[in-house]
């Protein structure tokens, strides 16, 4: 079963799809409509729908969003760190950026993806205009989806990616890794170069890229003392590190000394 983040994201996605696909056909309907006739009245459907469409869309990247949030919180408490030692990490960038993603969210659904819809709508269905029009036209608005689509999953990407490796690094119990030790560990392929990039595109700190050496150092690396604790509630035993909240990984109650 697929997480409900990615769930919210494929519902999202497919209403988007259809919204876009009954846009254009309505839009084919009512330029080929006859003067005088009611069909004309449809091409207003799609204007309408657009603000009930973004309300959606908002709703279900805000759910997906928090069920983010949820699950990394859990990951960090699963490798025993803490919130500070993960931002250790990650640049203003990265983190000034996630609490601004509303932001590229509404640039994208209200820019992006209605660009798509326009550039194909002036290129194959006004033929009143002759084509190197209608190919101008049609090339501006693309190129406006490729800055609001394109530009910003990149800069969401290179953020969830940031995430996962200080994640990686804040739970490291070694001061650096080859590029195929880090591979294995994050279970990604190119997660060197990926690192790397990270770096140099200022994703992210505290971190020493030796591309001649394929190796990667943490600077100031540091083991994150960690005190022992026996749940009176249900007898597991917990590691926490110290300055994170002492909370008992099997039932959730506060853990005493």
């Amino acid at each position: 079963m697929l997480p409900k983040s990615t769930q919210y994201r494929k519902q999202r996605n497919l209403a988007w799809l259809l919204y876009l696909l009954v846009s254009l056909l309505l839009f084919y309907l009512t330029g080929r409509a006859p003067e005088g006739s009611n069909l004309y009245i449809l091409g207003t459907l799609p204007i309408l729908a657009l603000f009930p469409m973004i309300i959606y869309t908002c709703v279900l990247t805000h759910r997906a969003r928090v069920e983010d949030h949820r699950e990394f919180t859990e990951e960090m408490k699963r490798r025993n760190v803490t919130a500070e030692s993960v931002s250790r990490f990650l640049t203003d960038k990265t983190i000034k950026g996630a609490k601004n993603a509303w932001a590229e969210d509404v640039l994208f659904w209200i820019f992006g993806v209605p660009a798509i819809g326009m550039g194909v709508f002036i290129l194959f269905l006004m033929d009143d205009t002759s084509l190197a029009t209608r190919t101008m036209g049609s090339i501006g608005y693309l190129a406006m989806a490729y800055v609001f689509i394109y530009l910003l999953l990149n800069s969401k990407k290179q953020r969830k990616l940031a995430n996962l490796y200080a994640l990686l690094f804040a739970a490291s119990t070694q001061p650096e890794y080859t590029f195929p030790e880090l591979a294995s560990s994050a279970s990604r392929q190119n997660a060197g170069p990926e690192v790397a990039r990270l770096v140099d595109r200022n994703y992210m700190m505290n971190l020493e890229v030796e591309p001649r050496e394929d190796r990667v150092r943490i600077v100031g690396f540091r083991r994150v003392p960690k005190n022992a604790y026996v749940c009176s509630n249900c007898g597991g035993a917990s590691s926490i590190p110290v300055g994170a909240a002492k909370i008992c990984y099997y039932c959730g109650r506060p853990l005493h000394n």
